[in-house]
């Protein structure tokens, strides 16, 4: 009996004991959020210090965003990195308005996103796509695009031209989304996310489920709108793919920011701009130490820095002297290196 009476004792005593440690750490965030006052004119989204508590039971919390602060610039492609159950959806959510019991602070183009008006300039493309059986896609689009509050007037003009820019023909468009394939609901979910013609597109998870061409030609609609001035933020942990596309990144963890960077910037900061890999690497060391070449050696490959003149003179020599060249490339920043490191 005692035995129980000190256990429950216990159990009560390290739940209080959560409970203050929660509430420090809510005070903490509430006084960072106000201190952060901020705000970047050139910034599309810009989160400061958004953290989102939840109890599990009494005196036990956990956080699914713990002080999740970063910056997209207009005009990004911005790759919001990590796991399933990392906090992506979530803060998206946030930003999003579906969300409001957060702690922190969220700006859209420089105003709160609290602000009605901030809606009007995002479109979003959910994970999965859901459409009504009974409605043709041209019939959805209209109907979405009256919601959407777009003046009457524009409305057939303005879902006929997304229908033609996205090559849907009649015979398409009179058949239901339901119908169509994972790529082509996509295709409408985009096309409804443009409807109010939005400076940012979210997309959370967008090329889940699709085959390898209709991944393809997902990105390269949206490599298209991000060129004409879009700023896309898209969330998928697919990294060798979103790679190819976007220019600046955030990796999530646990509800944390593991890192958040512009790729141009870690590029510019590598020390050695190639990796050069040969049968035997100690062939080419009187090469780089007669022209005073900087590199570094590894286990099985040399990083090199290379001026454009010494990388044509290196890769003559290696020719000239039939040395067996096994690869030869640009040394660039990996977003799996850190997202690996960090996971590990």
């Amino acid at each position: 009996m005692k035995k129980k009476i000190k256990n429950c004792y216990l159990n009560w005593k390290t739940r209080f004991e959560n409970a203050k440690k929660h509430r420090q750490k809510i005070k903490s965030a509430k006084e960072l959020a106000a201190a952060d006052t901020l705000v970047d004119a050139e910034a599309a989204i810009q989160i400061h210090h958004l953290t989102m508590p939840f109890k599990v039971k009494f005196g036990t919390y956990k956080y699914a965003l713990d002080d999740v602060s970063f910056t997209i610039k207009k005009g990004q492609f911005h790759g919001f990195i990590g796991d399933n159950g990392a906090g992506k959806t979530t803060t998206i959510r946030s930003i999003l308005g579906f969300y409001s019991n957060y702690i922190g602070k969220i700006f859209i183009n420089s105003e709160l996103a609290q602000l009605e008006k901030t809606k009007l300039t995002i479109g979003y493309i959910p994970e999965v796509a859901l459409f009504p059986k009974q409605l043709t896609i041209r019939e959805y689009l209209i109907a979405m695009a009256r919601i959407s509050k777009i003046p009457s007037k524009d409305v057939i003009r303005r879902v006929d031209a997304l229908l033609a820019d996205f090559g849907f023909n009649t015979s398409e468009f009179n058949k239901s989304p339901s119908q169509m394939s994972s790529g082509q609901k996509k295709k409408i979910m985009l096309m409804q996310a443009l409807l109010s013609n939005p400076d940012i597109l979210i997309m959370d998870e967008p090329v889940a489920n699709l085959d390898p061409t209709a991944r393809n030609d997902f990105y390269q609609l949206i490599k298209k709108l991000n060129q004409a001035g879009k700023t896309i933020f898209i969330s998928s942990h697919i990294l060798l793919e979103l790679e190819q596309y976007i220019d600046s990144y955030t990796i999530l963890k646990d509800g944390k920011v593991l890192e958040s960077g512009i790729l141009a910037e870690k590029n510019k900061n590598i020390e050695y701009n190639y990796i050069l890999e040969l049968n035997d690497n100690k062939q080419i060391l009187g090469f780089l130490h007669a022209r005073q070449i900087q590199y570094k050696q590894n286990e099985k490959n040399l990083e090199v820095k290379l001026t454009d003149r010494q990388k044509f003179s290196l890769l003559g020599y290696i020719a000239v002297e039939k040395i067996e060249l096994i690869k030869f490339s640009e040394n660039k920043f990996n977003i799996d290196q850190v997202f690996f490191k960090g996971y590990n």
